[in-house]
């Protein structure tokens, strides 16, 4: 049964990296993982019934507390919302992620001798999802008239500064694949290899992870690793089994972009000057951050005093902007649902990683999900991804190592922690 539960988890990844692709669009817009989501859910519920006791981590307990907290603030926000309809719509999506933090966080408390599995599935997803999408990217902008005339066509690409493509695969936006490239690509530097096959897989697929997430071109990825990396370092000092997994990682790290940085310096976007890797100095080079900060400083800040406790409700600074984002979670929840709904927030933001410090002590294949944890909360600066079911599922595949232990020959057992 653990077979078919890992092929299903391998589809929920994979849905991720096709989060552009509109199933459904009217009345409401449903991506793949809103389809497989149930699916999923199903799945973890049969399989489960097949095991003669279920594990409920207390550490499950508590963020299943937290999640009904967080749904009863947003039904709350929902009825002062000057968009209730959409408002209502919201609520849902964040049902539906906190039963994915759920759902996750039990397949991992319930079977712990499938992590790695776990982690294979969403480093095959990830590539696979590239390989696909990378020939389809070259393809696209070798007309540059293309280029010109569609310069945002949804999928595979989005011009930036000069009409450059920015590879985005089948996801809705640049920013959002090269989170996913960079997590998935840690991910696979974890992974403990045995055959030779084997290595050649994670070797190969990490080039193209890493070439798939340069081709981004992304500032704001790059920036929140680097920090990610730095605040790991010192938790993982404190502890000697997550310091040899955060040295494994590095290592392979080290061995991967020695192999790349040839295709950075040499390969070139084709009927564009400029190499990869200058294309990525010109994004530090020529980033216009005041442009964000106005937008926030003098559209959304001065709003936030008029009722900065419970704030203008849910989606009031999408239609504030304009946009669909503010671009900032933190600022975007303030606004919407105020110090209060910002304090719910970081209480469960701050939980997970509590949680997650704590438990890579004892298993320190939870480090690159710490990191990823790490790495989404850095992300939220730039980026509003608070309702992305990514941002969910590594809150659960942490959650769910909370309170259980894989003890060889004798299954799983829980423990209160």
């Amino acid at each position: 049964m653990s077979k078919i539960l890992i092929a299903f988890v391998f589809l929920g990844f994979l849905a991720l990296f096709f989060s552009g692709i509109l199933v459904v669009s009217e009345p409401i817009k449903l991506v793949p993982y809103d389809l497989i989501f149930p699916v999923l859910g199903f799945a973890v519920m049969l399989t489960l019934l097949t095991k003669q006791r279920m594990y409920f981590p207390m550490g499950l307990r508590q963020a299943i507390v937290l999640g009904f907290g967080l749904l009863t603030w947003h039904s709350l926000q929902a009825l002062i919302s000057p968009d209730v309809p959409r408002a209502i719509t919201l609520l849902g999506i964040v049902t539906r992620d906190v039963c994915t933090m759920v759902l996750f966080a039990i397949v991992v408390a319930n079977y712990r001798h499938i992590m790695k599995a776990i982690n294979y599935a969403f480093f095959a997803a990830a590539v696979l999802a590239s390989l696909i999408a990378l020939p389809i990217f070259v393809l696209a902008i070798s007309d540059p008239a293309r280029i010109v005339s569609e310069p945002h066509p949804g999928l595979i690409y989005r011009a930036g500064e000069g009409l450059v493509p920015h590879f985005q695969g089948f996801t809705h936006n640049p920013i959002y694949f090269a989170t996913l490239s960079i997590l998935s690509a840690i991910v696979g530097l974890s992974i403990s290899v045995g055959s030779g096959l084997e290595q050649i897989f994670i070797r190969a697929g990490l080039v193209v992870l890493l070439v798939a997430g340069l081709s981004t071109f992304q500032r704001g990825a790059l920036v929140a690793l680097i920090l990610g990396l730095v605040l790991m370092v010192w938790i993982v000092l404190l502890y000697s089994k997550p310091r040899r997994m955060l040295a494994i990682i590095m290592s392979r790290a080290l061995l991967v972009t020695l192999l790349v940085v040839p295709v950075l310096i040499f390969v070139r976007l084709p009927n564009y000057e400029g190499t990869l890797f200058e294309r990525i100095a010109f994004r530090f080079y020529e980033a216009k951050w005041e442009l964000r900060y106005n937008r926030w400083s003098q559209v959304l800040l001065p709003d936030v005093f008029e009722r900065p406790l419970v704030g203008h409700g849910l989606r009031a600074a999408e239609l504030k902007l304009g946009a669909p984002v503010a671009e900032n979670a933190y600022l975007e929840i303030l606004y919407d649902q105020g110090i209060i709904g910002l304090v719910v927030w970081g209480v469960l933001f701050a939980y997970v990683l509590v949680v997650g410090i704590k438990k890579v002590e004892a298993d320190a294949t939870l480090v690159p999900w710490v990191l990823g944890w790490i790495m989404v909360l850095l992300s939220l600066f730039y980026v509003s991804m608070q309702y992305d079911p990514l941002t969910w599922i590594v809150a659960g595949i942490i959650i769910g190592s909370s309170g259980v232990s894989f003890v060889r020959g004798r299954g799983i057992e829980g423990r209160l922690g």
